[in-house]
């Protein structure tokens, strides 16, 4: 990755995360609908480019396992990323799709915080980020019938991106 783009993966992914809570909370108080997919759609690709910036900063030291999620994260959420353009187009597949993305990367942002913290890759509390991604699974069971389950892991979901972002910008500039 090109020094200039490693740059702004850190505060691509803190966006990404911003825009990840921002959409939730326009989508509990269903205030714009299109306007919170649009916030999600566009947070997904900012999360791609902070987890480009990531896997390009610190895959060397995470062994096979976290190579195994780094390629289940970037596929989980180029899946939700189709999924929810899909659902803004009124697609029906993309609602499964982006849900089934949602838990593929779920699973590869669990990797990864094992490989990072086994391996000692980051700081013991650096690895927070992947930690919420254990919760995942949770928004997909009980969000549906608890909207505000639904709500805080989502919101939850996106500070610890934006969290990454700024290790991951921290990490660049120091």
């Amino acid at each position: 990755m090109r020094e200039g783009s490693l740059r702004l993966s850190g505060p691509a992914c803190s966006l990404g995360g911003l825009l990840w809570s921002s959409g939730a909370v326009l989508n509990f108080t269903g205030a714009a609908p299109g306007s919170a997919a649009a916030l999600l759609i566009g947070a997904v690709v900012l999360l791609l480019a902070g987890m480009f910036g990531f896997h390009a900063l610190y895959a060397g030291g995470m062994g096979g396992v976290g190579e195994a999620g780094f390629v289940q994260g970037f596929i989980g959420l180029g899946m939700l990323g189709g999924g929810l353009v899909a659902e803004a187009f009124g697609l029906e597949a993309g609602r499964a799709a982006s849900s089934f993305g949602f838990l593929i990367l779920a699973f590869g942002l669990v990797l990864i915080g094992y490989s990072t913290f086994y391996n000692e890759t980051l700081p013991r509390w650096n690895f927070y980020p992947f930690v919420v991604a254990v919760f995942i699974p949770l928004d997909l069971l009980f969000g549906g019938m608890y909207r505000g389950v639904d709500l805080g892991l989502s919101v939850l979901f996106g500070l610890s991106w934006a969290g990454l972002g700024y290790l991951l910008w921290t990490k660049e500039r120091g």
